[in-house]
């Protein structure tokens, strides 16, 4: 018997899986090449591509408006022809800032220089410790302002790319869905021969657009860093409140790029440097999520393959009015029942409002009740004596009457009547007649102020 584990099976089996593979309806899709251009048809496979990656892209697409928004208005780089409310969130009004506040520096500085009590007196107040301290931080800040016209070169460049850059809703002239297919022409350096129906995309493929963007990034990301690192230094020498009086004359304009909001009511310099901090993230922020997205999100190129998005279809153009008119059929159902659904919700939501209310005075009554409950029987405490029990001399308690028992006898007590005609009485009884206290009450003398009142018959 063979072993069915042997070679010569095992190439047999790898041969009908491979011939029976040759006749599958979708063939394996050939690895993507690497190192070198790709040509393809731009429907289906390209334009199913930017299908699948509508969200990424719409995304990029976004923060590329953003960018629009920040360089034009938002953190912009700051002209005199601004209006304020652009012009104080530039670059150009920090800068302004703080070359007015080392006018006033310079002042300052000159006394410093002087070798008596008022040259002493202006380094204390500073907090200097001497006058070459004092000479240190006034040239950081002139290196600073000269700094500046380089500043504004890099971002003039940074924004002359922003602005040719198209996204979601820029340019504003042409149709979105048309703004989303240039850019994700962009984001390949794809070239595109609209006649031939194809697109050439280089070797690299997407990382022309990341260095691109990189770059800009990493110019901008030094500014920040610049500026984190200056109010870290105003803090240590400029931290004065003299030193705030250099600066009085200006406003803070807010945190820049974010609605110009926490407006302080005072000028220092570390708070100008974070302002300037907070001008240049408002550029970098958005390119950061761009490259993000261009990098982790983005799927790879439908290189060449049946598109997951696109399929022809075989219905006759009858069949496909019925799959539509059904379609707009099951769309108006499904919005009369949504209708429906939100007004039920809508009435439950009132019921269970008012179960809630109901709950509530159930509550308050129970709460009202029990308070009534226990004022009731706290003035019937006050209302009602306590007596002590009686002891006897012993201390032990006195038997009631009746016994052991405990039972008391009920105590026959007669009615009292009113007595007339000077009648005795025992006991609050009137003498029973033939007695000796009826006979005695005969021969008693009678009172002649009672002659006229009635007589009480003897019986």
């Amino acid at each position: 018997m063979r072993n069915s584990k042997s070679p010569r099976y095992g190439i047999l089996l790898l041969f009908l899986i491979n011939a029976l593979g040759a006749y599958a309806p979708e063939p394996k899709l050939p690895v993507e090449p690497r190192n070198q251009d790709i040509v393809m048809p731009i429907s289906p496979y390209f334009t199913d591509h930017i299908k699948q990656e509508e969200i990424v892209i719409r995304s990029i697409g976004i923060d590329f408006d953003n960018l629009h928004e920040a360089v034009t208005r938002k953190c912009p780089i700051g002209s005199p022809d601004d209006p304020p409310e652009i012009f104080n969130s530039s670059a150009s009004y920090l800068g302004d800032i703080v070359k007015a506040g080392q006018v006033k520096f310079r002042r300052s500085l000159d006394i410093m220089a002087q070798d008596n009590a008022e040259g002493k007196a202006e380094l204390e107040k500073y907090s200097f410790e001497s006058f070459k301290m004092a000479t240190t931080v006034f040239k950081q800040l002139d290196n600073t302002i000269a700094s500046m016209p380089s500043l504004v070169e890099t971002f003039e460049l940074i924004k002359e790319m922003i602005l040719r850059q198209g996204g979601w809703r820029y340019p504003t002239g042409t149709p979105r869905q048309t703004n989303l297919q240039n850019l994700a022409y962009d984001i390949y350096s794809a070239q595109v021969d609209l006649e031939q129906d194809l697109i050439k995309i280089p070797a690299d493929r997407k990382y022309e657009f990341l260095r691109k963007w990189g770059d800009a990034h990493d110019k901008i990301a030094k500014y920040v860093l610049w500026a984190k690192n200056m109010r870290s230094w105003a803090y240590t020498y400029l931290n004065s409140d003299v030193s705030k009086v250099l600066l009085s004359d200006w406003k803070d304009p807010g945190r820049i790029g974010s609605g110009n909001t926490f407006v302080q009511p005072e000028l220092s310099y570390q708070l100008v440097f974070l302002r300037y901090s907070q001008w240049a993230a408002c550029w970098q922020n958005p390119l950061m999520r761009i490259i993000g997205w261009a990098i982790n999100t983005m799927g790879p190129l439908p290189y060449p393959g049946a598109p997951k998005f696109y399929q022809r279809t075989t219905m006759s153009e009858t069949e496909l009015k019925e799959e539509v008119k059904k379609a707009e059929e099951n769309r108006k159902a499904l919005e009369q029942r949504t209708a429906t659904l939100e007004a039920e919700h809508a009435r439950l939501l009132a019921e269970k409002t008012r179960m809630l209310e109901l709950l509530k005075e159930r509550d308050n009554l129970a709460a009202e009740a029990e308070r009534l409950k226990v004022e009731l029987l706290t003035q019937t405490r006050e209302s009602v004596p306590i007596y002590p029990t009686p002891v006897n001399a012993q201390g032990s308690k006195v038997q009631p009457r009746g016994g052991r028992g405990g039972k008391m006898r009920k105590k026959l007590v007669p009615p009292r009547t009113e007595l007339t005609n000077g009648e005795n009485s025992q006991n609050g009884r009137p003498p029973t007649p033939g007695s000796w206290s009826w006979w005695r009450s005969l021969l008693k003398p009678r009172d002649p102020n009672q002659d006229n009142l009635p007589q009480n018959p003897p019986q």
